[in-house]
């Protein structure tokens, strides 16, 4: 008796094949998530001058307006049996997945989806049916050409008029353009423009949470704070175009010579931080330190010219008791002895 129910409620939702019929018996459902998209009066309110509210139940004249929306919307409208059949596709959803409506109907969604997300909407199709309510949520998307989208979704429940789910619709947009522009944005508030080395924002953040790894651990982290001796003299005889690719080849240097997990970011200026996360005690991270010292032994060559550069380093340790603030400090200060020793050194020579 249950089979001859499901396969009465398949039958009913498929034969919904047009944006006219489809919405026709989705009023109530997919009409809230349309209006949420486009802009249109929910169910009861009243339309504004010069609109119509398109939320009146039974009028032919609402299904041809609704359906007008569907088929020049630029948004993907897409309507689906519970076992994830895809039984409605309007002009929108070719726009954003590169297929025509005759190759994708009859189709199992989970050709839209990377293979790590393929099971996906069979999860929400079983939670509609089980009467939940599935928020807005955001996803990605594989287009015909192979590409990876992101995509927000919008999926409401189709119900039979005994309020049985018979399966579902969704609304979905591109979203890629506007997360790669966050992504931008995230990233650049993070790393120093010049070197595309974390900044000191992130440096601070890496630095966090190395120190609280240390709560679980018998390990500790070591701060290497570096400042170039005399970098103004590059940028005074070369140029400050010349200077800045010198900074970018001992950004990557500096990345080449540390260890993979430790972390260099730009503090500022002629200044470098090195995050040493793992280490048991102070001959680790100076270990980095003598490396780094060494690697720069070797002049920086750039359009003809050589440059030497030379560094003081301060070298400290911290645990899970230390401050991200005074950790920092305490490698200024280790830095600033360090400088001072070496003109001493240099100048008893």
């Amino acid at each position: 008796m249950m089979r001859e129910h499901d396969e009465a409620a398949e039958t009913a939702f498929v034969d919904l094949r047009t944006p006219c019929q489809l919405l026709g018996r989705l009023r109530t459902e997919l009409a809230s998530v349309v209006d949420a998209l486009v802009g249109l009066p929910g169910p009861g309110a009243k339309a504004q001058p010069g609109t119509t509210a398109g939320t009146t139940a039974g009028t032919g004249q609402d299904d041809r307006f609704l359906a007008g929306i569907v088929e020049c919307s630029n948004d993907a409208i897409v309507g689906y049996s519970l076992q994830g059949t895809i039984i409605s596709w309007n002009a929108g959803a070719t726009q954003l997945y590169g297929y025509e409506a005759h190759q994708m109907l009859g189709r199992d969604a989970g050709i839209l989806a990377p293979p790590d997300r393929a099971v996906e909407i069979s999860v929400l199709l079983q939670r509609l049916g089980d009467h939940e309510v599935v928020e807005p949520y955001e996803t990605q998307a594989v287009h015909r050409s192979g590409q990876v989208l992101d995509v927000a979704v919008s999926l409401a429940a189709v119900l039979d008029d005994d309020g049985a789910v018979i399966g579902a619709a969704s609304i979905s947009r591109d979203i890629t353009e506007s997360k790669r522009s966050e992504e931008r944005l995230e990233y650049q508030a993070l790393h120093d423009p010049l070197t595309n080395l974390p900044n000191r924002n992130l440096l601070r953040d890496r630095l966090q949470l190395a120190l609280v790894r240390t709560e679980r651990s018998s390990a500790a982290v070591g701060v290497l704070f570096i400042d170039l001796d005399n970098f103004k003299l590059v940028n005074d005889t070369a140029g400050h175009s010349v200077g800045d690719q010198v900074l970018r080849m001992i950004s990557e240097r500096l990345v080449h010579t540390v260890r993979p997990d430790d972390t260099v970011g730009r503090f500022g200026g002629d200044e470098f931080v090195v995050v040493c996360p793992d280490v048991h005690d102070e001959s680790e991270a100076f270990a980095v330190s003598r490396r780094i010292a060494e690697a720069f032994m070797v002049p920086f060559q750039h359009d003809g010219g050589r440059f030497d550069v030379s560094m003081s380093v301060g070298v400290v340790i911290g645990r899970s008791n230390d401050s991200v603030d005074a950790l920092l400090r305490r490698a200024d200060a280790a830095m600033y002895q360090e400088k001072q020793r070496r003109k001493l050194q240099n100048v008893s020579r």
